[in-house]
């Protein structure tokens, strides 16, 4: 009996061990939505917007000044709603062109929309192009309720460096 019992505590342990360890933590707290539908990254909610949709932020965000990679999505018109938050922090480092919040976006066929945002604390560096919430914008590029504050510092060591977007090609 308890050579059986342990053999059955050796396999659910084994078992256990082919689970990801994300199964035993606590969901991690979503950060923007498209619809009823939750994202717990922003990269993740970029990835997942179609031609015309709305991607919302849900909470304010602190990146902590850790490396942050631009977001970049192209041939969709979308909308992205700070819903009044903030992201602070930002921080970019790069030798790359387009570079901000959001590297690249947009489409010659629909509009992009960033409305209701703040960004506080930004540090973007780059080679072309570099905004604190857009590096290249293509199409039509509507920007409302935009504030920018606190340390800001946003530079190209090449061409178009600008507080919120380096370069427009609408």
């Amino acid at each position: 009996m308890k050579r059986r019992f342990l053999s059955i505590l050796l396999a659910i342990l084994m078992l256990m061990t082919l689970l990801p360890v994300g199964a035993f933590a606590d969901d991690p707290a979503a950060v923007a939505k498209i619809g009823s539908t939750e994202y717990t990254s922003l990269a993740a909610a970029l990835a997942a917007v179609h031609n015309g949709g709305t991607i919302t932020l849900l909470s304010d965000i602190d990146l902590n000044n850790e490396p942050w990679t631009p977001l970049s999505r192209s041939n969709v018109g979308f909308t992205f709603d700070g819903d009044g938050h903030t992201i602070s922090n930002l921080k970019v480092d790069s030798t790359s062109s387009s570079v901000g919040l959001f590297g690249s976006i947009g489409f010659s066929e629909s509009s992009t929309t960033i409305r209701n945002l703040n960004l506080h604390n930004v540090d973007v560096k780059g080679a072309s192009y570099v905004g604190a919430v857009a590096g290249w914008i293509t199409g039509t590029a509507v920007f409302q309720n935009i504030t920018v504050s606190g340390d800001v510092k946003v530079q190209a060591t090449g061409q178009n460096a600008a507080g919120i977007i380096g370069h427009s090609a609408g």
